[in-house]
């Protein structure tokens, strides 16, 4: 692996329910992603001296597309070469042009940031067979990774994924949000302000077990935002880590996201759309003092479990069931996991809770 400092379908497809907000691609702070323009170079990991010119297009929805100046193969590399009586023949047929319009990884720069695109095809080509013109390439890209290259052959293999979804933090209910007022009072008992605050508590990170020797972890981040004039917001959510002792396939890290995602959705009755996913590999790491961290390799792709409008407040009440109704972190048992990820479904998951505020099986599955 090449590293540089610097979303793969997972969850469950579920319609809409009743009453839920859809929420588009946001950051972990809840706040809309504009969409991605990365202009840099771009080559194959097998070609790395043919660099070409382009830009990387990421929308809001995780679409992702990748626009050439250029191409990365020559058009003579897509046609079938046959040589006889020292004449060389080369043929040219929808299958070959097919096949050399598919590029199973692409690696580039743009800015400081190193960039995978994984699983890319060709979509658009404009070039001359017999020379002159500028080719021009438009490949439609699956999955976007930022913060590292892979090699040509190398597997993608993390230590961990940390994954930010809609609802969680409603779902969790372990705010830190505090608020606090002063006020004097005169001799007329009237009441003044004096000063109005808002604190933060910071919730401790939570460990629980997960499949196949894997280790979950539920915990919280908090910020501020605003222009400091005429606003100051104070800011938390909630995230899940799904962490291995060692390098495992990135589909078995979305295996155990999308089962939490499946989790939160039946509990808050809502889509837990992802809202950011991150990985971590031992190999992108920067040292600070005497510690090392690893660092974030971010993943974009269109995602099956998908929002289109902000989430609204969620009570208790609208909730199937809480992180708190369900036992916290530790009433979180590997059954209700598997059942999800292993293509049980909604259902099998339902079946293993327990009765919550005597909603029994069956009143979220009819939903999903």
């Amino acid at each position: 692996m090449w590293v540089a400092r610097q979303r793969v379908c997972a969850g469950m497809p579920r319609r809409p329910v009743a009453g839920c907000g859809e929420a588009p691609f946001k950051d972990k702070e809840g706040n809309d992603v504009e969409s991605i323009e990365a202009s840099g170079q771009w080559w194959l990991p097998e070609t790395p001296d043919n660099k070409i010119a382009g830009t990387l297009f990421v929308s809001d929805e995780g679409r992702a597309e990748l626009r050439l100046i250029g191409a990365l193969r020559s058009l003579i590399d897509g046609g079938e070469t046959v040589t006889e009586d020292d004449v060389t023949t080369t043929v040219f047929t929808d299958k070959s042009m097919r096949d050399a319009g598919v590029y199973p990884r692409i690696s580039g720069f743009a800015g400081n940031k190193a960039f995978t695109l994984e699983d890319r095809f060709q979509t658009n080509r404009t070039s001359n067979l017999f020379g002159g013109g500028l080719d021009s390439q438009t490949i439609h890209v699956h999955q976007v990774l930022r913060g590292a290259h892979f090699d040509a052959d190398e597997a993608l293999e993390f230590t961990s994924l940390v994954a930010h979804m809609d609802w969680a933090a409603y779902w969790v209910l372990l705010g830190g949000i505090g608020e606090s007022m002063k006020v004097k009072k005169d001799d007329g008992d009237k009441m003044e302000p004096i000063e109005h605050v808002l604190t933060i508590k910071p919730v401790d990170t939570q460990e629980f077990m997960g499949l196949e020797g894997a280790t979950l972890k539920l915990g919280q981040t908090y910020g501020l935002s605003g222009d400091n004039i005429t606003e100051k917001r104070l800011w938390e959510d909630f995230y899940f880590v799904v962490e291995f002792p060692q390098v495992v396939p990135l589909d078995k890290l979305l295996v155990q996201a999308g089962a939490l995602q499946a989790l939160v959705s039946i509990g808050t009755n809502c889509i837990a759309a992802f809202k950011q996913v991150t990985l971590r590999h031992p190999d992108v790491s920067q040292k600070v003092g005497e510690q090392t961290y690893e660092m974030p390799i971010e993943l974009f792709a269109q995602w099956q479990v998908t929002n289109t409008i902000k989430p609204k407040y969620l009570t208790s009440y609208d909730m199937a069931f809480s992180l708190a109704q369900l036992g916290g972190v530790t009433g979180i048992w590997p059954i209700h996991l598997t059942g999800v990820a292993w293509g049980g479904g909604c259902s099998a998951c339902w079946r293993a809770l327990p009765e919550v505020n005597r909603r029994g099986p069956g009143l979220v599955p009819d939903r999903c």
